[in-house]
């Protein structure tokens, strides 16, 4: 929600549409079946109709979509080249945690998948902008 609110804020009148994009990666060394999978795209679904939810209550259109895998760059690619096709004047938006006072734990915990998506699409053409969110300690 935060990025929500920050495209709202800093692209006032700009977006009217939103899609949810989100990937449930599977552990493999916690894989258990295929119960354990649609458990995962469940939660997912559960979890974004909450976003798409919120976004139409605020008078923007929202849809959301989600993948299960095991490579979150690669699921995320392919639903991206989708959502193109779908929306061809499409940005894509992430946020990435920012802290005022970064440690060991914080990079180990918070990684860059953010900036590596970010990397990927913009190398396929599609323009991304990572917003920051951030943490007040």
């Amino acid at each position: 929600m935060h990025v929500f609110f920050s495209i709202i804020r800093s692209f006032p009148g700009t977006f009217r549409n939103f899609v949810f994009l989100s990937v449930g990666v599977i552990d493999t060394s916690r894989f258990k079946g295929v119960a354990e999978i649609e458990n995962l795209s469940e939660n997912l679904r559960g979890q974004l109709a909450n976003y798409v939810e919120f976004v139409k209550g605020h008078g923007y259109y929202g849809e959301a979509r989600h993948r299960v895998g095991t490579d979150v760059i690669e699921v995320l690619q392919g639903m991206a080249t989708e959502t193109a096709a779908d929306f061809p004047n499409v940005v894509f938006f992430s946020g990435q945690l920012v802290f005022q006072e970064e440690n060991f734990f914080n990079k180990l915990l918070h990684n860059q998948t953010a900036f590596l998506a970010q990397k990927k699409l913009v190398f396929s053409g599609y323009p991304m902008i990572v917003m920051p969110i951030r943490v007040l300690e």
